[in-house]
């Protein structure tokens, strides 16, 4: 750093407080990239691809990337003072300073010129440096890119009857969609992206072999279980009653049905609200939040489908069961 000529002047005649910051580099020049903006461009964009039991599904969007992209240098920086006897000093330390930065690259060539032309024009170093970063270049760049949809709703619906499979697509945009147990079906598949259908298409699953089902989504800690059946008809409250049965049978913890928990609840009310007698009132217990729910429907295959729902994540999946007995074990084995 130069100097002016008319600082340099002013600071002669008055001969004390004039002050200046000079910086060095102390390293080489690093480039950071940081993202700054991501906007979709167009439409989501849906891969099918068959495989042995169903169909892998897809969902991407294309995106338009900006970037801040900064090229910066390490310095250190030096305050020198004016002082009257510094050119006592600099005059023989600039030279020599010189001469050796001609030859020598060393942060201790380039030290010793700066100090010694700075003391040449009554400047005195201090003698603590601190560090710095300047930035010698700043713009920024747009790019296109494509990532997976997460979250996106994957719906088949079977022509001619009420089955439905539905899936979520993961944090790569994937989802698998899997045929129904024993049978061909042909059906409508729709995509749902923030509650806009980007994808409809007819296509037909191959039957799955029966085979024990898995639950890959994480069960929660505790599992509390409460059992639900699509539909409110005589069919379906005997299908959850059932349901409810062979989990607890299974050792699962299950709450009781929606009725019968109103119905404890407003006893909780009676007991707390002081009409009951000390010597009799019994001690309430604490209804505990249900952490899943398994929701139930028989197809017209005769088998079950269960949508598990996880209630601390919103983790969901559907899996086909040959029998009641199955879900219990399938819960307590995952």
């Amino acid at each position: 750093m130069k100097l002016p000529a008319a600082a340099i002047s002013i600071c002669l005649i008055l001969s004390t407080g004039c002050q200046a910051l000079v910086t060095s580099p102390t390293g080489t020049a690093s480039t950071s990239r940081v993202e700054v903006d991501r906007r979709p461009s167009g439409s989501p964009h849906v891969d099918l691809t068959p495989e042995n039991d169903g169909w892998t599904i897809r969902v991407t969007q294309a995106l338009v990337q900006t970037d801040d992209i900064r090229k910066s240098t390490q310095e250190k920086v030096r305050r020198y003072l004016f002082w009257p006897l510094a050119p006592l000093n600099g005059l023989l330390q600039c030279p020599v300073g010189l001469l050796v930065s001609a030859f020598s690259s060393h942060q201790g060539a380039t030290t010793l010129r700066q100090v010694g032309c700075m003391r040449l024009v009554a400047m005195e170093p201090l003698g603590n440096t601190t560090a710095a970063t300047t930035i010698t270049e700043h713009h920024t760049e747009s790019r296109s890119t494509e990532a997976g949809v997460t979250g996106a709703e994957i719906v088949f619906r079977e022509l001619g009857t009420e089955a439905v499979r539905r899936q979520i697509t993961d944090a790569n945009g994937k989802a698998h969609l899997h045929g129904f147990l024993n049978r061909e079906s042909t059906g409508s598949l729709t995509v749902t992206v923030a509650n806009r259908q980007v994808f409809q298409k007819t296509l037909t699953l191959r039957p799955r072999l029966a085979a024990p089902a898995t639950i890959t989504i994480p069960l929660p800690t505790p599992l509390i279980v409460q059992a639900e059946a699509e539909g409110n008809t005589n069919g379906t409250r005997a299908l959850e009653e059932q349901l409810r049965q062979s989990l607890l049978q299974s050792g699962l913890s299950v709450l009781p049905a929606k009725p019968t928990q109103k119905a404890i609840l407003e006893e909780h009310n009676v007991q707390l609200a002081g009409q009951v007698d000390d010597r009799t009132q019994v001690r309430t217990g604490r209804l505990a939040p249900p952490t899943l729910i398994v929701r139930i429907r028989q197809n017209a295959s005769s088998a079950y489908a269960l949508n598990i729902i996880s209630v601390t994540t919103g983790q969901q999946q559907e899996i086909e069961v040959e029998s009641l007995d199955e879900i219990g074990k399938i819960l307590r084995t995952n």
